[in-house]
């Protein structure tokens, strides 16, 4: 689906907004920005936050694409 990502940042905002609201950023191996649509950001958002409902999606998160473990907050 994203070939060039290795890593992804997710973050479910919530706290400002009526609903949450899904926000996803990509980065590759190196760290660089790559850049991924809105859906591909909503797709992947959803499916790391239903594998993993009990992460405490109130910091955000970071889903490692070459292992599959989620991470601690965000660096």
């Amino acid at each position: 689906m994203m070939p060039q990502a290795a890593v992804l940042t997710v973050v479910l905002q919530g706290p400002n907004k009526p609903w949450p609201h899904l926000e996803v950023t990509a980065r590759d191996a190196h760290g660089a920005p790559v850049r991924i649509t809105r859906t591909q950001q909503l797709v992947s958002a959803r499916w790391i936050i239903r594998a993993h409902p009990d992460a405490g999606w109130q910091t955000p998160r970071t889903f490692d694409l070459r292992t599959a473990r989620l991470g601690g907050e965000a660096a």
